[in-house]
């Protein structure tokens, strides 16, 4: 019993600093669709659609599991951080997500992605650069790709997925030796298809195709 009341004292700390952490870092906005629009809510907007999904190779119970997505828009003040949708039909060690958010033509950024990865007496946290670069037209639904978050094992001089403290649980959830290998896909055929079942508002709408592309560092 004592050991159960640890583990969900430390799962309930982990979701608590890690909602904190999201909500005390800059802008924090809705996604720019749900399940109770109509199509005439989408008028005048341009909106980019994208996928994620997450997965730890390199400590395979630890499941990555997103609670934000920072994107910015250059020129356009502070990045503002989206809580994703659950993707239906993903199962085992992967997560998935819907991603939609409401842009501005000039091009935008995924910036970071983060998010915790939990276990008995465990909470280890991540926070990656996506560095994923993507275009809308104006007045516009267009999907911007799939992304694909894969953590493994760290070498040299690599990125870290979270930080090293604390030592344990970073360690032993994988992020402080850790590293994410991004790759970026057009999943278009299953992904549209997702969102309009998601967000019935799609139906009638016409859904571009414009894939996202990963910057590189100082560009």
């Amino acid at each position: 019993m004592l050991n159960l009341r640890s583990c969900l004292k430390k799962t309930l700390l982990c979701l608590t600093v890690l909602a904190v952490a999201v909500v005390a870092s800059g802008c924090r906005s809705d996604m720019a669709l749900n399940s109770d629009m109509g199509p005439n809510s989408l008028k005048g907007k341009s909106i980019a659609l994208f996928t994620l999904s997450t997965s730890n190779s390199y400590k395979t119970t630890f499941k990555p599991r997103v609670f934000a997505v920072e994107v910015a828009t250059p020129g356009a003040g502070d990045p503002c951080k989206y809580a994703p949708d659950e993707l239906p039909g993903f199962a085992g060690e992967a997560e998935g997500y819907l991603i939609s958010v409401e842009a501005q033509p000039g091009g935008s950024i995924v910036r970071e992605v983060s998010g915790t990865a939990s276990g008995p007496l465990i909470c280890g946290r991540f926070a990656f650069p996506a560095d994923a670069r993507f275009d809308v037209p104006k007045d516009s639904v267009t999907y911007v790709g799939h992304i694909d978050m894969v953590n493994r094992q760290r070498h040299g001089n690599e990125p870290r997925s979270g930080p090293i403290t604390p030592l344990i649980d970073q360690a032993v959830a994988g992020f402080s030796g850790g590293t994410f290998d991004i790759i970026i896909t057009d999943k278009s055929a299953t992904d549209i298809p997702s969102f309009v079942q998601a967000y019935p508002c799609l139906r009638d709408v016409q859904i571009r195709k414009a894939i996202m592309k990963r910057q590189r560092p100082g560009t």
